[in-house]
């Protein structure tokens, strides 16, 4: 959702992944995203934190067996970046209900 001013002029374009997850449905309850998880992992939000800057950089999202093998993943980012790694939980606000083999499931807020 966005708000404009009267007279202003945008041009929109339809979203068709998040987080580099390809987007497969939106209901009036849930966002469906399409994944490739056959091993049923779980999904751990990576936080980079750019020090230089004293702020938030972005998020990537990864699928783990544990924490231990997200950290491995995240090492790359670790001599630019500050990094946080924890179980994800939400992804952009929207609280995440399943992770599947095949899609994540998450809540739309009502």
């Amino acid at each position: 959702m966005f708000y404009l001013l009267a007279g202003e002029k945008a041009e929109v374009e339809r979203a068709t992944d998040m987080h580099g997850f390809k987007l497969k449905a939106i209901t009036e309850h849930h966002i469906i995203l399409e994944v490739k998880n056959l091993e049923n992992k779980n999904l751990y939000e990576i936080s980079l934190f750019n020090p230089r800057l004293r702020g938030f950089w972005r998020r990537e999202y990864i699928f783990s067996k544990d924490k231990r093998e997200a950290a491995g993943f995240a090492q790359q980012f670790k001599e630019n970046y500050h990094i946080d790694i924890k179980k994800a939980f939400k992804i952009d606000g929207y609280r995440v209900e399943a992770v599947e083999k095949d899609r994540i499931i998450l809540t739309r807020q009502a």
